[in-house]
């Protein structure tokens, strides 16, 4: 093959310097992370357990480990756990996550009442923010969630919208304690 300037270039723009081009980075949007850590986290660090990992032990009947973001005492049991739908986990990941979180929120409602907390009174909440993709069955799950009624689920599911109510409501309430203090009184 006798060389050619042209050729070359057409083989060098063909083969190689697709490599040389860096990927383009995907844009990350944490504003739900950041939202539930400015508006959750942060002021109630010093009133309930934040970022728990529930260890199968602590709770009868609980077969896994679970994190919630936030887990507190004051006669009943207030659970949060937020579920940021944007980020594009596997949906399988999300629909763990929420089938864990039933069992888990049934588990610690049967704990109240054999440990004469008001279980009738316990506050679950899933925090979920719309989905803003493309892909549709990530639509039909958020549907799903927004749809159910708080009556029929063990959580009422809010957005971050809602969830500067659910800390102020946790702040306001008396003699809030951390779970994991609770479970040192048994």
């Amino acid at each position: 093959m006798a060389f050619d300037t042209s050729k070359f270039h057409d083989f060098f723009s063909k083969y190689i310097e697709l490599n040389l081009r860096e990927p383009k980075k995907a844009i990350i949007d944490r504003t739900f992370k950041r939202t539930i850590e400015d508006v959750f986290h942060k002021p109630l660090l010093n009133f309930i357990d934040i970022n728990y990992k529930m260890k199968k032990e602590q709770i009868p009947g609980l077969f896994f480990d679970y994190t919630l973001d936030g887990i507190g005492v004051n006669g009943s049991v207030y659970t949060v756990k937020s579920i940021d739908l944007n980020s594009e986990k596997p949906l399988d990941n999300f629909r763990r996550d929420i089938s864990e979180l039933e069992s888990l929120n049934y588990r610690i409602d049967l704990f109240s009442k054999e440990n004469n907390l008001d279980s009738d009174k316990n506050n679950h909440y899933l925090v979920i923010d719309p989905y803003n993709g493309s892909k549709s069955s990530y639509h039909q799950l958020y549907n799903i969630l927004i749809e159910q009624n708080d009556e029929d689920y063990p959580y009422s599911v809010i957005n971050t919208n809602v969830l500067p109510h659910v800390t102020k409501e946790i702040m306001d309430s008396q003699s809030i304690i951390k779970f994991s203090e609770y479970l040192e009184t048994l």
